[in-house]
């Protein structure tokens, strides 16, 4: 798992995560309205691996996912981006959680209700 804190580790994710770029570019372009800001103030990204856990992945949060729903969910290729709003001033983290087997049921689980939340949203086609 790769966590994002800092400001410059943010800033740069679109180079050091080329897999992720198009989505992490569009959560920073949002951002850019918040100049006076530090990115790490606004944001922390977490980048899930297949070999994660669920634990894990909610210690890096510092919030239990069975209590707390994502406020935001996106499908991307290969991806699944969650967001969670975190704080009334909107500081937030987003995390990306790869569309791969993974090796904790219990994190496979956290995906594949988020993608069934998006099945669910969406308008019919037609």
């Amino acid at each position: 798992m790769q966590v994002l804190r800092d400001a410059v580790s943010i800033r740069f994710a679109p180079v050091s995560l080329p897999a992720l770029a198009p989505f992490i570019s569009r959560r920073l372009e949002e951002l850019a309205e918040y100049a006076e800001y530090e990115l790490s103030e606004l944001i922390n990204i977490v980048v899930v691996d297949a070999g994660d856990t669920l634990r894990e992945v909610e210690a890096a949060l510092g919030l239990e996912t069975e209590t707390r729903l994502p406020d935001a969910i996106n499908t991307y290729p290969g991806w699944l981006e969650l967001a969670y709003v975190l704080r009334d001033d909107g500081f937030g983290v987003v995390v990306y959680v790869p569309d791969t087997p993974l090796r904790d049921d219990a994190l496979g689980r956290l995906r594949d209700h988020a993608r069934l939340a998006v099945i669910s949203r969406d308008p019919p086609l037609g």
